[in-house]
């Protein structure tokens, strides 16, 4: 039995355990547990359909569910909970908890969840990977396990110690990327263990917490080819947390953490068989300090300030390596980072309201690298220290209700100025190699507009439309930066829900998301002038029926779901390697009908049908994009290919109450 199992069968002794006192007692009256059992039958199980609900492997499952709770009559404070949901799938879990309210609480639980990679893996995986045979599918899942215990202990009104154990294990496999394309099975075999304790004080004024959390990961599974998976990692931390009431209309909060993380695995080799490395794992070594500290003032009935500042810091202890084959090296990261958020908020005449505030962000970032005598001059540098100010204003206005109607309108600009290290400035302006710059140090001024409109026709009939604009322009002095990124977001959503034996509520919605970006051309390069747009379109309809003592013998419940999904990417550039690529459309019906009969005053027949269709096209593995002349990128050869399915679940069973 392995520690998983043990976890398991400790969980629901434990649950038991706890349930078996009060069971001996009879329950408070108004206290209703349920226990059900089904027959479940899924005619064509698969990844997708199956994706987390552990659906996937059989056709045939028995599942038991079980929400149960009670009091002792003989002390009413003792209390128990056990509920157990989906027990016989691969996804399912086990709580239980027993106490005495105002003095202590045990916890407990088991969950497992299935993640299944739906058959949509293209591989050549376990052929000759000197040649390219056809591609195969592969079918990949995990099972992530965990197992948790708790205690609380309230020692007074304004004392309480609280403790939680989770440790996790998670198996299988999933597709993993590597070189030329190709995707691979990679082995998981993680385990992670986790620790945290706090203790509360709270009285009418001071609210106080002192805690500490530990975190330990380890990786067990192989290296694959050239991928490397996540390696061991270890993390403590200690924190403390304070509120303090100042007076009826004016409260303080602040926040204080200190963080300590190392990780010393082994390296991948990247597929290199010669040469000699420095050392064989990273060594790294971090620290982050954290404060926080709030303030908040009602100074008028209709005037209200927020005053928010973070602190933030990294420090890096990792070793520098200068001597990898190939002369590959390492950077060490560091930061501070300070940011102060300031809210406006005032009610005007006839319940209008007026908000507006400004944040202002101060970023210090740290590289340091090994130098080196010949290359670029970044790369001769032996440290780099860059600064990113950004200061954001923001207003809105919200209207009042106004014969069903709704409208806010939100308007933010921010400028970021960024001050780049002298030598990665010189890099990006006289290195004939020229060097791309990450976006968070580019000058940048952006514009962005959100508005929603409302309006509730009936006490059953509304709708709403939501609006959000926003526009970007860098001044990027890298030749392989950004000149511009602007989104378009706009959703519209209609419900109607009447109410009552007979019910009826539909639902439909609409999404629009576009984007383009454009980069500049400069130096020698034609291809840094560069172009793309997204367009992705998301329709949703819905329409869910309820008859409640149907024929006097049972409810019915009738669910359509409607989504279709839409997407476009294209590329431009001057040297039109790229164009528009297929679209990728999704399109899913979904129908389920569910019947509860009544067969006694406790007990019901549970019957119930699931449709499900999904239809999706996909971007790889096209005919048309192995065709002579095809300007399509090579990656797209390989990849994740999407799935389709019919799926029809059938259940049969019954729930009893006690």
């Amino acid at each position: 039995m392995g520690i998983p199992d043990r976890a398991l069968f400790a969980t629901v002794a434990i649950a038991a355990s706890t349930a078996s006192f009060p069971l001996i007692a009879q329950q408070a009256a108004d206290n209703q547990s349920t226990v059900e059992l089904n027959y479940v039958y899924a005619d064509s199980p698969n990844g997708k359909f199956g994706e987390y609900s552990g659906l996937n492997d059989e056709h045939s499952n028995l599942v038991v569910l079980m929400d149960a709770s009670g009091r002792s009559q003989e002390n009413p404070a003792r209390y128990w909970d056990i509920n157990i949901h989906n027990l016989g799938l691969d996804t399912f879990f086990v709580t239980g908890e027993y106490g005495k309210q105002g003095s202590y609480r045990l916890r407990t639980g088991y969950d497992q969840l299935q993640k299944v990679y739906h058959d949509d893996a293209a591989t050549v995986y376990d052929s000759q990977l000197n040649s390219i045979p056809l591609p195969r599918k592969k079918t990949t899942s995990s099972k992530r396990k965990t197992f948790n215990i708790g205690f609380d202990k309230i020692f007074n009104p304004n004392w309480e110690l609280t403790t939680d154990f989770r440790t996790q294990d998670k198996d299988g496999t999933r597709p993993r990327p590597v070189n030329g394309g190709l995707i691979v099975p990679q082995d998981l075999d993680f385990s992670h263990d986790e620790f945290d304790v706090s203790l509360t004080y709270a009285d009418d004024k001071l609210q106080l917490e002192l805690g500490t959390y530990f975190s330990d990961f380890e990786n067990d599974n192989n290296l694959i080819l050239d991928t490397a998976a996540e390696p061991d990692n270890s993390f403590y931390q200690v924190n403390a947390k304070a509120g303090y009431t100042i007076s009826k209309t004016s409260r303080a909060t602040a926040y204080l953490s200190y963080s300590e993380a190392e990780q010393d695995d082994r390296f991948s080799n990247y597929g290199i068989t010669n040469g000699t490395f420095s050392t064989n794992s990273l060594d790294a070594e971090f620290d982050t300090l954290n404060f926080h500290l709030g303030y908040r003032n009602r100074l008028t009935n209709k005037l209200t300030v927020d005053a928010k500042y973070r602190f933030e810091s990294r420090g890096n202890d990792t070793p520098l390596y200068d001597d990898f084959p190939s002369e590959k090296n390492n950077k060490v990261y560091e930061w501070d980072k300070h940011k102060l958020d300031i809210k406006v908020r005032y009610r005007l005449p006839a319940r209008w309201r007026l908000r507006g505030g400004l944040t202002f962000a101060d970023y210090d970032y740290d590289v340091t690298k090994s130098p080196r005598s010949s290359g670029r001059v970044t790369e001769q540098a032996a440290k780099l220290s860059d600064n990113s100010e950004e200061l954001t204003t923001w207003a809105e206005v919200r209207t009042p209700m106004m014969s069903g109607f709704y409208a806010s309108l939100k308007y933010s600009y921010s400028d970021r100025d960024v001050d780049l290290d002298a030598a990665r400035e010189e890099a990006a302006t006289v290195d004939t190699g020229g060097v791309a710059l990450s976006s968070y140090l580019v000058d940048r001024e952006r514009d962005k507009l959100d508005l929603l409109l409302a309006h509730s026709f009936t006490e059953a009939l509304s709708a709403s439309v939501n609006l959000s604009l926003i526009e970007n322009d860098y001044d990027g002095i890298a030749w392989a930066s950004l000149d511009s990124a602007d989104t378009t977001i706009y959703t519209v959503d209609i419900s109607y829900s009447p109410s009552g034996d007979y019910s009826l509520n539909l639902y439909a919605g609409i999404e629009s998301y576009e984007v383009e970006q454009s980069g500049f051309g400069s130096l020698s390069d034609p291809t840094s002038a560069w172009r793309y747009s997204i367009e992705d379109d998301s329709d949703i309809f819905g329409v869910t029926a309820r008859v409640r003592d149907f024929l006097s013998m049972m409810d019915l419940t009738v669910d359509y779901r409607f989504q279709k999904g839409d997407g476009s990417y294209q590329t431009k550039d001057p040297s039109n390697v790229s164009g528009s690529f297929p679209d990728l459309d999704t399109t899913i019906n979904h129908v389920m009908v569910k019947a509860d009969i009544f067969l006694a005053k406790n007990m019901t027949l549970n019957v119930s049908y699931i449709y499900e269709d999904y239809d999706s096209e996909s971007w790889v593995w096209r005919n048309d994009f192995n065709d002579s002349g095809s300007t399509y990128f090579d990656t797209l050869n390989y990849g994740y290919d999407s799935p389709g399915y019919t799926s029809h679940l059938f259940l049969l069973g019954a729930s009893y109450q006690f």
